[in-house]
C-alpha cells in the first residue's frame, strides 16, 4: 500500500503534459487498487483474530467501496461468515446468498470454494432458524451438486435434523446413513449418534429413546470433552421422561444435568426444567427455591419470563391468584415472551376459577377481563370457558 507522500519524496514541479496527466491517472488507479487491497488485508486479518463485529464492519465498508470482481466475492463471503459467528443469522443468510446467485448466473467466475460453501451456509441457517423446508431445498441441492465435498457428513447431518422435525422419516434415514458413510468416526459421528436416538424418539418409540439417551449419556460422561453432547443428551432423556408421564425420573435426570452444567448459561435452562418436575410432583417447596435462585441469576430475559410461568404454576398450586396475576404481568413486560405468556395466563384463569375465597360472581367477572387481553382466539375460547363455568357458579345465567 502507498503511504502518504512527505515532502521529502515530492519531486520539484514540472510543466504538465498529457503525457503528465496519464502518468498521474495511472498513478492514482494503482494505488487505489492497493488501497482497496489493504483493506480487505486488514478486514481478513480482524477475522482471522475472531474479531468478528470489526471484520464485519470492515467487510462492509469495503463493499460500499470497492467495485464488482473477484475480491468482492471473499469479501461477501467472509462478511457472511463473520455475521454467522456474530448470530446475526437473517444478515449472514442475505452474503451468503448473493455470492450463490452469483455463482449460478452465466458466465460467472467464483473463486475458490465460495459457491458450495455458500449454499451449505445457507442450508445450515436455514435448520438454525427452524426453517426446515428450506434447510431440505438447500442441502439436498448441495448433496447433488457436490457430493464430494468436504462438508458433505455436516450437511447431511443438519439434513437429517431438519427432515425428523418435517416427519419426513425416508429422507431422514437416508441423510442419517449417509452422514455415517461419510464420517465413520469424529464429532460428526458423535452428533449423528444422537440424532439415530431422537429419530427413534419422533416416531414414538419412546422406551427405545430412553435407552439409547441413557447409553450415550454413559458413554460422553467419561469424556470431557464430550460434555456438551453429553448435555444434550441428558436434556433429551429428561424431556423422554416426562412425555412417559415418569416425572420423578425426568427431575432425577433433569438434576444431573443442572449439576453437569454448572457455570454455563444452559444451567439454568436445566435447572428450570427440574423445577417443573418436582412442580407436577407436589414438591412445592423444592421447586420454589430452584425457581426464586434462576429469577435472581438469570441475566437473560425469556430465561426471566419461564421462570415467572412457573411462579405463576406454584402460586396458582398454593392457592395465591393474587401472586399469579403478578407473574403474569411481570411476563407482560417481556418483549418476545409470549410463549410463556399464553400458558401463564391459562394459569391464572385456572387459580382463579379454583379461588373459592371469592365470590364466584367477582371470579367470572375476573376471568373475563383476563380473556379480554389475550389475542390468540384459540387461547381466549379457553379462557372464556372457564369464565362461563365460575358464571353458572354464580347462577348468573345471561
Amino acid at each position: 500500500m502507498v503511504g502518504p507522500l512527505h515532502s521529502s519524496d515530492a519531486h520539484p514541479m514540472v510543466p504538465i503534459s498529457r503525457f503528465h496527466v496519464g502518468l498521474v491517472l495511472l498513478v492514482m488507479v494503482a494505488s487505489v487498487g492497493r488501497s482497496q487491497s489493504g483493506e480487505l488485508d486488514f478486514a481478513n486479518g480482524l477475522y482471522r483474530q475472531e474479531k468478528f463485529q470489526l471484520a464485519a464492519e470492515e467487510y462492509q465498508q469495503y463493499l460500499a467501496r470497492t467495485p464488482a470482481g473477484s475480491e468482492e466475492d471473499q469479501a461477501r463471503f467472509y462478511l457472511g461468515e463473520s455475521l454467522l459467528q456474530l448470530q446475526r443469522l437473517k444478515e449472514a443468510s442475505q452474503s451468503f446468498q448473493k455470492v450463490w446467485d452469483k455463482s449460478q448466473s452465466a458466465g460467472a467466475s467464483i473463486p475458490a470454494d465460495y459457491a458450495p460453501q455458500s449454499l451449505f451456509r445457507l442450508g445450515q441457517i436455514a435448520g438454525q432458524l427452524q426453517d426446515h423446508a428450506s434447510a431440505i431445498g438447500h442441502l439436498k441441492q448441495f448433496r447433488s451438486q457436490y457430493p464430494d465435498h468436504p462438508r458433505r457428513a455436516q450437511a447431511e447431518q443438519i439434513l437429517s435434523e431438519s427432515a425428523i422435525s418435517t416427519e419426513d422419516w425416508d429422507l431422514a434415514r437416508s441423510a442419517l446413513d449417509e452422514a455415517i458413510r461419510s464420517s465413520p468416526e469424529g464429532a460428526i459421528r458423535d452428533r449423528v449418534d444422537l440424532l439415530e436416538i431422537r429419530f427413534l424418539e419422533k416416531k414414538g418409540d419412546l422406551d427405545q429413546a430412553a435407552a439409547g439417551y441413557d447409553g450415550l449419556v454413559e458413554r460422553w460422561a467419561r469424556d470431557p470433552s464430550k460434555r456438551s453432547l453429553m448435555l444434550d443428551a441428558l436434556y433429551a432423556r429428561g424431556l423422554v421422561a416426562i412425555r412417559q408421564k415418569q416425572d420423578a425420573k425426568g427431575a432425577e435426570v433433569f438434576a444431573r444435568a443442572r449439576q453437569s452444567a454448572q457455570g454455563l448459561p444452559i444451567e439454568e435452562v436445566m435447572a428450570l426444567q427440574e423445577a417443573s418436575a418436582r412442580l407436577t410432583l407436589g414438591e412445592l417447596d423444592a421447586a420454589s427455591v430452584i425457581v426464586d435462585e434462576v429469577k435472581q441469576k438469570t441475566s437473560d430475559e425469556l430465561t426471566r419470563a419461564h421462570a415467572l410461568y412457573l411462579t405463576a404454576r406454584l402460586a396458582a398450586r398454593q392457592g395465591k391468584p393474587d401472586q399469579a396475576s403478578q407473574a403474569v404481568s411481570e411476563i407482560q413486560k417481556i418483549k418476545g415472551a409470549d410463549y410463556w405468556l399464553s400458558p401463564a395466563r391459562m394459569t391464572l384463569a385456572e387459580a382463579l376459577l379454583a379461588d373459592t375465597s371469592r365470590p364466584a360472581s367477582e371470579r367470572a367477572a375476573r376471568i373475563e377481563e383476563l380473556a379480554g387481553s389475550v389475542r390468540e382466539l384459540a387461547d381466549r375460547d379457553r379462557i372464556i370457558y372457564l369464565a362461563c363455568v365460575a358464571y353458572l357458579d354464580a347462577k348468573q345465567y345471561d
